[in-house]
């Protein structure tokens, strides 16, 4: 693995081999899993509501950031993965054996951080570095795995499989050329086509490590796979389509639209999963799957921007006091950081809603799309969303000339 010092007192960073430098990477700051945060601000820019100002500047001061030490663990275990993943695919792309003992280790590790807090770490796999995009999303994907089969009742021994599967879900991407991997604007339909290729690559390298399950072995080769038979690489249809791989393609899709990209901004989680539902009705997700998700994720997943009863927005930023999915809705903890009635933004406070127990409620969610705040993660995740964000143009996108269109973002 390549190491590139940071500068003086810094430590080492470690690159992806998969990836080309995306713009902007030598100026971002290494992100930090502990320690004080300083004082940030987020902007609100280009249209946005009918109260919102292009040019309104949102304090956000450590003392504001809840969860800190929980997000600091889940952020810890996360990184500890990323590194093993990294050396799983750098592995399989000088067609060495695949070392299944790390990459079980790494499943037992994330599992283990989930059964301590299952609400921070899926929340945390999000958000990552341009740099860390290919290994990251295969850590997100065995977590989302991980609590989708949890979700949907399967037993402790299904569900490291489901983890495992995501895991390695994208095993096959490590043979892919990195000028084309990591292209940053629109592929070629020569690029493309070697880009669908990666479920077979994987298939192949899973097929040739012993002691893998063929519901492993599905998911790498069938995430891509459609209900309707319109997926890839062998159009699949209905019950033909193994269930862990039903359940790959939702997680696959969920973590890889709501990521920022080198050529694209992330989606925010209530918008991913509004689009994903129209998906699943064109035929794309198993429907009971999705519904499954959806009560994984709940109506107002962390990281979401929210319309409070008092004509402020917020962002849901935790659990408070333990989620109770089943039967009645969850308490949730906002971070509100913008006045409605007076178009500004506001000293960010820490608001509780407890369904029936607490004035405060939730009216709506909130598109971001619209409003377009800029580094909003750092409302609920501080420091680990510090640095981690692209060089934007004043509309929050990536000046590029070649913007992927939607079949490639999801390949």
């Amino acid at each position: 693995m390549n190491l590139i010092p940071l500068g003086s007192g810094g430590a080492a960073q470690r690159v992806d081999p998969l990836r080309r430098a995306a713009p902007g990477d030598q100026a971002r700051p290494a992100t930090r899993a502990e320690g004080p945060l300083p004082q940030r601000t987020a902007m609100a820019s280009g249209p946005a509501g009918p109260r919102a100002s292009p040019s309104r500047e949102i304090l956000l001061p450590s003392a504001e950031v809840p969860m800190a030490g929980s997000l600091a663990r889940a952020h810890a275990e996360a990184r500890t993965a990323l590194t093993q993943v990294e050396v799983l695919f750098e592995k399989a792309a000088h067609g060495e054996p695949l070392p299944l003992a790390l990459a079980e280790a790494t499943v037992s590790g994330l599992l283990a951080s989930l059964e301590g807090d299952e609400a921070c770490l899926p929340s945390i796999v999000r958000l990552k570095a341009h740099r860390d995009y290919a290994c990251m999303h295969s850590v997100a994907v065995c977590v989302l795995m991980a609590c989708l089969a949890r979700e949907m009742r399967l037993d402790e021994k299904q569900r490291r499989e489901a983890a495992l599967a995501g895991l390695l879900h994208d095993i096959g991407k490590a043979f892919l050329p990195a000028h084309v991997f990591a292209k940053p604007g629109r592929l070629t339909e020569d690029e493309f086509a070697v880009v669908r290729r990666h479920p077979e690559l994987g298939f192949d390298a899973l097929e040739a490590t012993a002691g893998l399950s063929t519901g492993v072995r599905s998911v790498a080769r069938h995430h891509h796979e459609r209900p309707d038979g319109r997926g890839y690489p062998d159009r699949l249809d209905g019950p033909r389509i193994s269930l862990l791989a039903r359940m790959g393609a939702v997680c696959d899709v969920y973590d890889a639209v709501t990521s920022n990209r080198p050529y694209k901004d992330g989606w925010d989680p209530v918008a991913a999963m509004r689009a994903m539902a129209t998906w699943t009705q064109d035929g794309q997700f198993d429907a009971c799957v999705m519904q499954a998700f959806k009560r994984l994720m709940g109506d107002h997943p962390i990281g979401s921007l929210v319309r409070l009863r008092s004509e402020r927005l917020g962002v849901v930023n935790a659990s408070a006091g333990g989620a109770s999915r089943r039967g009645q809705p969850s308490p949730l903890s906002v971070t509100a950081f913008y006045c409605l009635r007076t178009g500004q933004p506001m000293p960010p406070e820490i608001v509780e809603i407890r369904p029936g127990a607490s004035a405060e409620a939730i009216v709506s969610a909130e598109s971001n799309a619209t409003w377009r705040f800029r580094r909003l993660d750092e409302l609920w995740a501080g420091d680990v969303a510090a640095g981690l964000h692209p060089v934007h143009t004043p509309f929050g996108g990536l000046p590029l000339k070649s913007p992927r269109p939607a079949s490639q973002l999801l390949a």
